[in-house]
């Protein structure tokens, strides 16, 4: 089955799909399992106003074929308003109201086919409000909410972090880092900070206002992030024959057990490769967090 990839600029719902796919038992004994450093939280994909896919991190840290945090998707029994609901909710880590997030692009009539992913938050009353509009779900993607890893100072601000990855072709047939750039956000609001919205409390990179860009301290989180997206691009190009990433921009997040999140992406550029590809090199060994002093806030 031939995967729908196209350049994106706003966000990236195929990418959680390339990352659900995995190599056939005859591709096993050629490009080996699927293993990624990262999680991807409870994601349903929006399409017409109605849910299409839900797709989680398996609870199975490694299965049955050696893949590690292997994306799964639920099955369609399961795309209804209260599966959903319960879900999230269940799934939800956070000590404010807040379950849910929903993720869109906002374009302009000048540049329809560009825009700038734009989200809202939802306490359990919002999110069943929402699931019963349907006005309000246009194509888009609902994602459960959880806390990121406290501060150093024992509190908790929201925190995410935004990777820009290019990369250089190698021949024709493989890519290689040529540039990386990590940005890291933080609200100026408490998590549960009375009096505020949670658009201000929650938003980073999507609206500037109410938070702030902070240094990333710790060289483990730089590195994790980097192995992250090299094995996107090593999926991708196992998974899309034809055709390689040139470029993309992800958002993440790190959670209080310092596990590695991919939120969504909003921006990947595709080339076209030679027909014969080869599968990219992680450049880097087994994952390694540390000790929770040495994941920097």
């Amino acid at each position: 089955m031939e995967l729908e990839v196209q350049d994106t600029d706003g966000l990236v719902d195929w990418l959680y799909q390339v990352l659900w796919h995995k190599p056939d038992r005859q591709q096993l004994l050629s490009v080996g399992p699927c293993r990624f450093c990262f999680r991807v939280p409870d994601t349903v994909i929006f399409k017409r106003q109605r849910p299409f896919w839900w797709y989680f991190t398996s609870s199975r840290a490694t299965d049955e074929d050696g893949s590690v945090n292997v994306v799964k998707r639920k099955r369609s029994s399961n795309l209804n308003d209260r599966s959903i609901l319960q879900g999230l909710v269940q799934k939800s880590k956070s000590i404010s109201e807040t379950v849910a997030v929903w993720y869109y692009t906002h374009s302009s009539p000048q540049n329809p086919s560009a825009g700038e992913v734009r989200c809202r938050y939802l306490d359990q009353h919002a999110l069943e409000r929402f699931l019963l509009n349907d006005h309000e779900k246009e194509d888009g993607t609902l994602q459960v909410y959880f806390d990121p890893k406290a501060s150093p100072d024992g509190l908790v601000r929201n925190c995410t972090f935004q990777s820009t990855w290019e990369g250089t072709t190698l021949g024709s047939n493989s890519t290689s880092t040529r540039v990386f750039l990590l940005e890291k956000r933080q609200s100026d609001f408490l998590s549960t900070a009375q009096g505020v919205d949670s658009a201000s409390r929650f938003a980073t990179f999507e609206n500037h206002r109410h938070n702030r860009m902070v240094p990333v301290a710790s060289e483990i989180v730089h590195r994790i992030i980097t192995q992250a997206c090299e094995e996107i691009v090593a999926h991708f190009a196992k998974m899309c024959p034809g055709k390689l990433i040139r470029r993309m921009t992800l958002h993440w997040k790190i959670d209080s057990n310092d596990v590695l999140w991919l939120l969504y992406g909003s921006l990947v550029k595709v080339e076209a490769k030679a027909p014969r590809s080869r599968a990219l090199r992680r450049p880097f060994g087994p994952l390694s967090f540390g000790t929770p002093e040495q994941l920097i806030h």
